[in-house]
């Protein structure tokens, strides 16, 4: 019951993301230019970065994290 409710909301959440509802606060360039520079601070010190994408109203990034 658990996962099939985790599903449906996790869906309902994709979907309000992906059609841009929300604040969208990250549409301001200077907004997201913040979070790309905030993302690689730590780049090759603490983590990899991978990949990322900041969207309108939410960011995905892709860490590679570990001991090398």
């Amino acid at each position: 019951m658990q996962r099939e409710y985790s599903n449906i909301y996790f869906k309902k959440l994709d979907r309000w993301l992906d059609a841009g509802e929300g604040a969208c606060l990250l549409a301001n360039p200077a907004a997201g230019a913040l979070v790309e520079s905030a993302l690689r601070y730590f780049d090759d010190a603490r983590y990899v970065l991978d990949q990322y994408v900041v969207m309108p109203n939410h960011v995905h990034a892709l860490l590679l994290v570990g001991e090398a």
